[in-house]
């Protein structure tokens, strides 16, 4: 089962970090609280950490302090996008500005880094700011290749891989390191946190084309708006036909214009499906790596969240909805969604039988 029993000794830290003496800070940091994401990455940790014998306070700072990480990326993404809404609530940029916007994501990270010192001797604090210079250069790599329709699915691979793999990675060593985990073990929870975050944001990166706007907290296709070329993208651009559509629509900036057309391209092409097909070979690889622990009892929480990814790249049920299944089970008795393919990590397997979701129509544009 997923470790969801310790959630709320991790909210209780959170609120404890992220408690300041001054009104200002304090009333930004209660809205950031208020709005709750999925809490994957504490999840990982604890269940990483669960490997080596049951989670102690230490896995509790580290699930905790990797939270406060994401928490601060997603704060200073939304500065970077001008985003007005996350998680169904105004942004903090939208209420506070930028600059108070800014210093809030700093406070919150130094304090996640702050968290980690007691427990340095083991590598912790090593492994999650190696994670937190991926997270940052990858972001400018993605800002300096905006409206580049050049951009190729290795690049993207790369900037993925440090913009969100290399925190759930960082998740996974981290728990299993304060734990004490042998080196083998540690490096095999971070190749599965890594394969899980490639999937996830690939699958994310679908569906910012196919989602519902209320489920996803956002408008439609605000990564193209923006000119951020993601994986569906990038095989579009390749398609002979439709490919050179796409390619003017980016170099003369009429995307949010030519947004109908653009996504039904998407859709006729198979370059979505295309795109689920990756995230697919990415899913297996972590399974791979989850199915190669010796313990059944271990192995339960990465196959659980394995398979809520799979149900996810289905489009068989939204964020929400899976998030409220593994709550009431605890990950159990979430099984593959349809039909699944075993590969080596990193390796591409077609997997046909994936469709992608519908599309609804376009929403409106983000107010930049």
């Amino acid at each position: 089962m997923l470790p969801t029993h310790l959630l709320p000794a991790v909210e209780q830290r959170l609120r404890k970090h992220l408690s300041y003496p001054v009104s200002a800070v304090q009333a930004i940091m209660d809205h950031v609280l208020t709005g709750r994401g999925k809490r994957l990455r504490p999840l990982l940790c604890l269940s990483a950490a669960g490997c080596a014998g049951p989670p102690g306070p230490e896995a509790l700072d580290v699930a905790c302090a990797v939270e406060m990480v994401h928490t601060a990326s997603l704060i200073h993404d939304d500065i970077i996008d001008r985003a007005r809404v996350r998680r169904g609530m105004p942004s903090v940029n939208r209420i506070w500005g930028n600059r108070a916007a800014v210093l809030a994501g700093d406070l919150i990270l130094a304090r996640a880094l702050e968290i980690l010192i007691p427990h340095s001797a083991t590598g912790v604090l090593s492994v999650v700011s190696q994670a937190i210079v991926a997270m940052c250069a990858s972001e400018i790599e993605q800002g300096d290749s905006c409206f580049d329709p050049s951009v190729s699915e290795e690049g993207y691979l790369a900037r993925i891989g440090g913009k969100t793999a290399s925190l759930l990675k960082a998740a996974c060593m981290g728990g299993a390191l304060v734990s004490g985990a042998p080196k083998p073990l540690v490096e095999q929870l971070g190749r599965f946190g890594y394969c899980l975050g490639i999937a996830f944001q690939i699958s994310d990166d679908i569906l910012d084309f196919t989602g519902d706007p209320d489920d996803l907290g956002k408008p439609v296709c605000s990564d193209l708006r923006q000119g951020v070329l993601t994986l569906p993208c990038i095989y579009l651009l390749a398609h002979p036909e439709r490919g050179p559509y796409l390619r003017e629509s980016i170099q003369k900036r009429l995307v949010s214009q030519r947004l109908a057309r653009i996504r039904r391209d998407l859709d006729e092409t198979g370059s979505l499906a295309s795109a689920i097909e990756k995230a697919m070979s990415f899913v297996a690889g972590a399974r791979e790596c989850a199915d190669a622990l010796h313990d059944q009892e271990t192995r339960v929480p990465f196959s659980a969240v394995v398979s809520m990814l799979e149900l996810r790249l289905e489009g068989r049920l939204s964020d929400r909805q899976v998030l409220a299944a593994v709550g009431a089970a605890g990950g159990a008795g979430l099984e593959p969604a349809g039909p699944t393919t075993s590969v080596t990590a990193g390796e591409i397997v077609p997997s046909p039988a994936l469709k992608p979701a519908a599309s609804p129509e376009p929403a409106a544009e983000k107010s930049h």
